[in-house]
């Protein structure tokens, strides 16, 4: 016969309210941000993805005013061929982009990538339908 387990109710000696578990947005910005991981993905409408994952390199600040230690991730997604108005050209150029602020020249491989550390711009993006605000690396530098 199987024992029964009893539960313990613990009181942990503190509330929370909404803001407590609200998703952190980090403010507008230009910050060092490491490539921890990528892999693809498929949007909700069938086309093909690059998850890239930036993990903050650098303390910052939310838009609340807190402090953001570095290892908070944002991930991106990137469309990894032409749909709508992009085109091929401007697929390839985001991914150069990319490809050189991590790794310098050579063959555009994700591989390269992993565990450099770039300079991100990031912006905040409004919410939008079911989504809320979140963050978008809109452009990544080579840090110097």
């Amino acid at each position: 016969m199987a024992e029964e387990t009893q539960n313990e109710i613990i009181d942990l000696g503190f509330d929370v309210n909404e803001a407590d578990v609200a998703r952190t947005i980090l403010k507008d910005g230009t910050y060092d941000m490491t490539i921890g991981f990528t892999r693809r993905e498929t949007s909700k409408n069938g086309h093909p993805m690059l998850l890239v994952g930036f993990r903050l390199a650098q303390d910052a600040e939310d838009t609340v005013g807190k402090k953001v230690h570095p290892g908070f991730v944002i991930n991106q997604r990137y469309l990894t061929q032409p749909t709508g108005n992009l085109t091929q050209e401007m697929v390839q150029d985001r991914f150069k982009r990319l490809h050189f602020a991590a790794a310098g020249e050579g063959k555009v491989n994700t591989g390269a990538w992993i565990g450099k550390t770039v300079r991100a711009r990031v912006k905040i993006r409004e919410a939008q339908g079911e989504f809320g605000e979140s963050n978008d690396v809109t452009n990544v530098y080579p840090k110097k």
